[in-house]
Parts: C-alpha cells; sequence; structure tokens
C-alpha cells in the first residue's frame, strides 16, 4: 500500500509542476470487491469477503510516435505485483507498432461477462518481458511476440527462443460485430498454469493454439475460445499413463435488456477441459448470472458455477464443487 500512495504523491507533484501533462496522461483503475460461499471437489465448505483485484494504471503519451504505460495490480491474499509495464513505438496512421517490456502475452483473448476466471484465462493468462511487433491493416491485425520463458528445457542455455504469432479479423456493420483470433505459441509450457506444474526444467517444448470468436448481434452476445496443446513428454504432465495433451474451451451467451430504465446483462456459459487432471482444472463447468450498472462507472453481479471433477479412474475425485458469488465493481 506504501508503494501506491508513494506513486499518487509522485503523480501529483508532477501534473502540479507540469499543466501539458493533463492533455497527456490517462488514468485508469478499478476495484473489484467480492463475496462467495461455495463447496469444493472434497466436500469442504467455505466463504469469504474479499478484495479480489484492486488495480491503478496510466498512460503517458511522451510524443507523437511514443507512450509509456504502467498498471500495478493488488490481488488477494495481499500481491502486489506491476501488471504492465510497456513502452510503445506507433507510427502515425496508427496501423504499425512495437511494444517492449512487462505485459501478459498475446495469446488468447479470455473475454468474458462473469466474474470468475474462464478456463482459458486460469491456463493462459501469463506475464512475461516481451518484445512485440505487430500490424493493422482495414480489419486484420497482425502480430508476433519473443521472449524468454522462466523455465527451460534440460541442458537447454538462458537464450531469447520462445515466441507466438497472431492473426485476427474484425468486420460487421450496423447490425451486427464479430472478431475471430488465431493464436500459436511456441512453448505452451510457458503458460503460468502449465508452467507452476512443471519442474524447473523439463524434457520437451510442446506447440500451443488458441482460437477465439466473439459475436455482437443487437443485445445479444456470443463468446467461444478453445486452447490446446500438442502432447507433453510422460515425464513432464501425464495423463492415465502418458503425456498429457491438454486443451479448455469456454463457451458464453449473453442478453443485455433495460428493465425500469437500468441496463442488466443476463449470462449463461459452458466450460470444459481435457486431459488437464495435472494442472487441477475441472472437467467441467456450468454458470449463470446477471450483472446491472447501478450508476456510472459501477455494477453488481451474481454468479452461480457448478463443476465436475474427472473421474477417479482419470486422476480426478469424480465430485462437483459449486459456488455462489456477489461482487461489487468501480472502474474509471
Amino acid at each position: 500500500m506504501k508503494y501506491l500512495l508513494t506513486g499518487f504523491w509522485v503523480l501529483s507533484f508532477t501534473i502540479y509542476a507540469d499543466s501539458t501533462v493533463e492533455d497527456k496522461l490517462k488514468l485508469n483503475g478499478g476495484i473489484d470487491i467480492e463475496y462467495y460461499h461455495g463447496k469444493n471437489f472434497a466436500g469442504e465448505y467455505s466463504s469469504d469477503i474479499i478484495a479480489s483485484e484492486i488495480t491503478l494504471g496510466a498512460t503517458y503519451s511522451i510524443n507523437s510516435i511514443t507512450s509509456a504505460e504502467v498498471e500495478v495490480i493488488y490481488e488477494e491474499p495481499g500481491n502486489v505485483s506491476v501488471d504492465k509495464g510497456i513502452i510503445k513505438l506507433e507510427n502515425e496512421d496508427k496501423n504499425l507498432y512495437l511494444v517492449t517490456g512487462h505485459k501478459i502475452i498475446d495469446f488468447g483473448t479470455y473475454e468474458s461477462n462473469f466474474i470468475s476466471d474462464s478456463l482459458p484465462l486460469t491456463i493462459g493468462e501469463t506475464h512475461e518481458s516481451v518484445l512485440e511487433i505487430g500490424t493493422r491493416l482495414n480489419n486484420f491485425s497482425l502480430n508476433g511476440y519473443t521472449y524468454e520463458g522462466d523455465k527451460k528445457l534440460n541442458k537447454q542455455n538462458s537464450l531469447v527462443r520462445d515466441f507466438g504469432l497472431n492473426a485476427g479479423f474484425n468486420f460487421g456493420n450496423d447490425n451486427f460485430t464479430a472478431m475471430v483470433k488465431i493464436g500459436y505459441i511456441s512453448d505452451f509450457g510457458d503458460l503460468a498454469t502449465i508452467e507452476d506444474a512443471l519442474a524447473t526444467s523439463y524434457n520437451k517444448e510442446v506447440d500451443g493454439f488458441a482460437y477465439s470468436a466473439k459475436l455482437d448481434l443487437n443485445k445479444i452476445q456470443f463468446i467461444a475460445e478453445y486452447l490446446q496443446s500438442s502432447s507433453f513428454h510422460n515425464d513432464d504432465l501425464v495423463f492415465k499413463d502418458r503425456g498429457a495433451k491438454i486443451s479448455t474451451y469456454q463457451l458464453e451467451l449473453s442478453l443485455k435488456q433495460d428493465i425500469m430504465s437500468k441496463s442488466f446483462t443476463f449470462m449463461s456459459g459452458y466450460q470444459g477441459s481435457k486431459e488437464a487432471v495435472a494442472i487441477t482444472l475441472p472437467k467441467s463447468k456450468f454458470l449463470v448470472g446477471i450483472s446491472s450498472e447501478i450508476a456510472e462507472g459501477t455494477s453488481v453481479t451474481a454468479e452461480y458455477s457448478k463443476g465436475k471433477d474427472y473421474a477417479m479412474s482419470d486422476g480426478g475425485t469424480g465430485n462437483n464443487d459449486q459456488t455462489i458469488t456477489l461482487a461489487l465493481v468501480a472502474g474509471f
């Protein structure tokens, strides 16, 4: 907390010292307070009130082509970290850019209207120091990035050799908008949840692919995402006595509706995984929820989820879990 207060003091001093900063500086942030009550696969009940996430970010336009962006995040139970710290160079036509620094790697999209993390997000959200180059041409986007993964193949030297590629396409008209994206990463084992399950050094790099789509049709929104790896070495991650071939997916349908001058969003979703028992993901998960913006920048959300673990023959418990979550979120 003292670092956040120090940052605010420095920021206040800068704005006072230079009146032009106000035109170049953009601040953003949010606070997510949640209450949950649930039962895990072991049949144990728990509940809590948590500050699930507190973020504070700033983007500063240094000149016509250069900007810097920093975001600090606090997550229960008391972890403060720099979520993003990047320098971005962008041509004046905004169709070619270079980004370098610490950020979430661009693998998957992880969009959702729910409070809880989707299963693709649980696997895929990964922070690295990267060098990324991209272009935007009309409705088409293409980018590539490289970084050095935290864990290494056996006997591998510390070299920048990991990379990813993405291609995306946006299209639509006055009645609908749609997005599709395909992503590739050279080592699926670098993804955060996978990396935590691997030993310090491992035996085989595995390719990974991400497929994402979103359709907005008037008040209806559909989201789909699928992440998949090739087969791991059976000494790294195993499923039924062989190398696991991990995949996870998300399907989500939401409807926006005005009721008594308030905007409500009704959500339903289904998520699942395959051969992911080694990283403790559920086999499947069903969710329903409702969210409403009660004031500008302020929303409340209620969510219910029920998960199914892998069968005992696959290394799981075969049990169900369930969670009810209420959230109050304020952002700017």
